[in-house]
């Protein structure tokens, strides 16, 4: 099978948890650019993260905030469900009211916690902070029935689980962004598709070939919703990049 394009999660997936590129992850994108396999970053990260990774892995296109927008030679583009962080921000008060639950957004946490939440180094902490339509929040364990039955209650917003935390958005999500991403791209078929968490299903779902990339302990929720897909054999970005380079031996020289 001749991978044509090459569609990926950030956090967890290719990144390390401090939000950097490991080297066999450099190596394999490096891979990826001399093949000419197209690179597109589909992340619940902000849309300045999102250039800022656009840039360091040469992708040809991405999405941010979980679908809110894609950003296709340098220009973005808001998906039609988008919806600006103040109504989220409403929307989160009403979402733990009828959970009865303490929801806490990223951005209402002291800068020591929100460091430690996020593995990120301070510097680049504020980018992650930058959001217009993605609201990032942590929840007590075991409150995904609670908040997964009160937002139905809440018209026109949308509840995620990434690998590190919930998010609250509009209804879009990342197959939402892939969708818009294939028509506006040139990107060639068979599509491979590497996640990490709950959020990547959808998007993964719509690929080729699917991979999960386990997280460094525990199971992984996402491998349970797609038993299809192929799981890397390491986390992190040597478990991409391990991931990648067997797809591209399926290509052949």
């Amino acid at each position: 099978m001749a991978i044509g394009t090459v569609f990926t999660d950030l956090d967890g997936t290719l990144l390390e948890p401090d939000a950097t590129l490991s080297e066999s992850a450099v190596a394999a994108v490096e891979r990826l650019r001399r093949r000419r396999v197209p690179l597109v970053l589909l992340t619940s990260k902000s849309e300045r993260e999102l250039r800022v990774f656009l840039e360091r892995c040469s992708a040809a296109a991405g999405s941010f905030e979980n679908g809110a927008g894609i950003v296709v030679a340098g220009r973005r583009e808001l998906l039609p469900a988008a919806l600006p962080v103040d109504l989220l921000r409403a929307g989160l008060e009403r979402l733990g009211a009828s959970a009865g639950l303490a929801l806490r957004p990223l951005d209402a946490l002291p800068e020591p916690e929100a460091l430690a939440a996020t593995g990120l180094p301070r510097e680049a902490l504020p980018a992650a902070l930058e959001r217009g339509y993605d609201l990032p929040f942590l929840a007590p364990e075991g409150a995904a029935q609670a908040l997964r039955a009160a937002v139905g209650e809440l018209p026109g917003l949308a509840l995620t689980r990434g690998g590190r935390f919930w998010h609250l958005s509009g209804r879009h999500d990342k197959a939402d962004a892939f969708r818009a991403l294939v028509t506006r791209l040139p990107a060639p078929r068979p599509v491979a598709g590497l996640g990490d968490a709950e959020n990547d299903a959808g998007f993964l779902a719509l690929c080729d070939v699917a991979v999960v990339v386990p997280p460094a302990s525990g199971e992984s929720r996402l491998a349970g919703l797609l038993p299809a897909a192929r799981v890397a054999p390491a986390p992190g970005g040597a478990g991409w990049a391990s991931a990648v380079d067997s797809l591209l031996e399926e290509d052949g020289p």
